[in-house]
């Protein structure tokens, strides 16, 4: 049988590495049976692309290369019932402040609108799912190190830093090293309830203390 050239031997070794983030991830989300579910759907889309292509197949002569994975990886993800058009400003600031083919920005669109809804679980994870198929778009030469860069806003902010642990196996595989995670108004320890409720009781008990300590 004929020996996979060098692409061919990289998309299999990145199949295979995205395969084992997933199985992790599926081992993570046990307690979860909604995540548990997108993970094993993940292995049977993984299986299937590793179906397609074996080992031991040369790339189809009719195949378009695949493109080199840029050095400089941004993933912008927007806030809560917004979508990735908010991010458009930036993304092309980004790419005006890197020489071509120097960077790549990737708009997430996985939760947009009313997907937010979902919650910071499954938006976290449809959001890494989401990252793992934009590497599959490329071909990705772990010999050549690569940086990442998050930058969530609101919401996003949040989603973003859930999808994090999803996508460490497969950075780590490919040599893409996470330089920078920045959030913009994101509420990391929480936000008070609308109408300040908590707040307003939380005064309350503090006027009524000092009223008690003063007499």
């Amino acid at each position: 049988m004929a020996t996979p050239d060098g692409r061919t031997a990289r998309h299999w070794r990145h199949l295979q590495a995205q395969r084992r983030q997933a199985e992790s991830n599926c081992s993570i989300a046990q307690d979860t049976p909604t995540i548990q579910t997108m993970w094993a759907e993940r292995l049977r889309h993984l299986d299937a692309l590793q179906g397609i292509l074996p080992e031991s197949q040369q790339p189809s002569s009719e195949a378009p290369p695949k493109e080199s994975l840029q050095p400089n990886i941004y993933v912008l993800v927007h806030g809560n019932n917004s979508t990735p058009a908010d991010f458009d400003k930036l993304a092309r600031c980004l790419y005006r402040s890197h020489a071509p083919d120097e960077c790549v920005v990737l708009q997430s669109a996985g939760n947009t609108g009313y997907l937010t809804r979902r919650g910071i679980a499954v938006c976290g994870t449809v959001l890494a799912i989401e990252v793992l198929d934009f590497l599959l778009r490329y071909d990705v030469d772990p010999t050549q190190p690569r940086q990442l860069s998050i930058v969530g806003h609101s919401f996003g902010g949040l989603i973003a830093r859930y999808s994090l642990v999803l996508l460490q196996h497969i950075l780590s595989a490919l040599c893409i090293t996470p330089v920078s995670f920045a959030t913009l108004c994101t509420p990391h320890l929480g936000s008070r309830r609308p109408g300040g409720g908590m707040w307003k009781v939380y005064s309350f008990a503090t006027s009524v203390g000092l009223d008690c300590a003063c007499m």
